[in-house]
């Protein structure tokens, strides 16, 4: 949970750069692969990304832009979720400050201060990037180094 605005902003830049090293670490040819097929694929977990900080954050009172998914490429996700990430820093910037982190509102119909919201927020992102990680690795790509050395040689799953 977030008390500090300074403290939300620091783990902003941090969660973003480290979403940024997973979505580099996509490959363009397999990004439509499913290891199962009722499962989502690398680039629909990785617009989820992108799509939740606007469905997340609108129950918080910001209004986040994400255009539609029109394209698989990943030189446009990553665009996007830097722009997505830097309207998100500036809506804080300008709409938030310690006391209002604090304040409660109704999300996903509970009550959580809009600090939790974003902790929540982060742990969602933190859990879909474990799963791209595991879907890179079930197809033999190294996976990027995100909370310190990544295993290497682990690839046969």
């Amino acid at each position: 949970m977030f008390r500090a605005k300074s403290d939300l902003l620091t783990a902003l830049t941090e969660e973003n750069r480290r979403t940024l090293l997973v979505l580099k670490a996509l490959p363009q040819a397999q990004l439509d692969q499913r290891i199962i097929p009722t499962y989502w694929s690398l680039d629909e977990l990785a617009w989820h990304l992108v799509e939740a900080y606007q469905k997340i954050l609108g129950q918080i009172g910001l209004t986040i832009s994400v255009p539609s998914r029109k394209t698989n490429d990943l030189s446009v996700l990553e665009e996007v979720y830097r722009a997505v990430s830097a309207e998100v820093r500036e809506q804080v910037l300008e709409n938030f400050s310690d006391e209002s982190l604090q304040e409660t509102v109704v999300v996903y119909c509970q009550n959580w201060t809009r600090g939790y919201t974003f902790w929540i927020l982060f742990l969602h992102e933190a859990h879909h990037r474990g799963q791209i990680t595991t879907l890179l690795r079930a197809q033999g790509i190294a996976s990027p180094d995100v909370y310190g050395p990544a295993r290497r040689g682990d690839l046969v799953l």
